[in-house]
């Protein structure tokens, strides 16, 4: 579970998880709104002659779609993605740029904190928005002189991390451990303890890993 300062982190995680999704599933183009067609069956109406001139239709593609900040051609604009297309490992989008009609842009023509929208809404359309994603958590607990320290907990998405800040944690831990010759119970990759002989509860320190599945 990463902090909301680093959005870009779950912009491009986002991201890649789509494009693997696409590419096992053979799917190269996903349409954000129903074509005319299938909505006027949804909506149970007679089409019209030209579907620019159903402003109900009109009004749910406004309202359906993901926007984006486009730069470049027209300087900055929202940008309707009506329809994005996996070129390789990079996106095409294409949609309807206000007044000035329809075009389309390189992913990388946006700006890319705003794609967050279409990659929302394309996990959406994909079915794995609300798929469990893996965390790993941290926690770890001392007392020391019969006070108790208190017990922490830190959530990374990714184990190697996890690990990595278990190991540093034990570093800084080995050296009351070793000063006051504690015995060690636990030490692995993902489990670390040491306490005093005969007095647990006054002096302790534990360290661990365990892995959970969120929405």
């Amino acid at each position: 579970m990463k902090k909301i300062s680093d959005i870009y982190g779950i912009v491009k995680e986002s991201r890649e998880r789509i494009i693997k999704t696409m590419q096992e599933r053979g799917i190269t183009e996903l349409a954000t709104i129903l074509p005319y067609s299938e909505w006027c069956k949804q909506e149970e109406c007679e089409p019209e002659e030209e579907e620019d001139d159903d402003d109900a239709y009109t009004d749910y593609k406004d309202q359906e779609a993901p926007y984006v900040v486009f730069i470049g051609k027209y300087d900055m604009n929202d940008y309707r993605i009506d329809k994005v297309t996996l070129v390789g490992d990079r996106f095409k989008f294409e949609g309807h740029i206000n007044e000035l009609g329809y075009d389309w842009s390189w992913e990388d023509d946006t700006v890319w904190a705003t794609r967050m929208f279409v990659w929302e809404k394309l996990e959406e359309l994909l079915g794995i928005g609300d798929e469990p994603q893996k965390v790993w958590v941290l926690t770890n607990h001392a007392a020391t002189e019969c006070e108790y320290l208190g017990t922490n907990n830190r959530v990374f998405a990714k184990k190697e991390d996890a690990l990595k800040a278990l190991a540093e944690w034990k570093k800084d831990e080995e050296v009351y451990v070793k000063r006051y010759e504690w015995n060690v119970c636990n030490d692995t990759p993902e489990h670390y303890e040491a306490y005093e002989e005969g007095d647990y509860c006054a002096n302790h320190t534990e360290g661990f890993i365990n892995e959970y599945e969120v929405k």
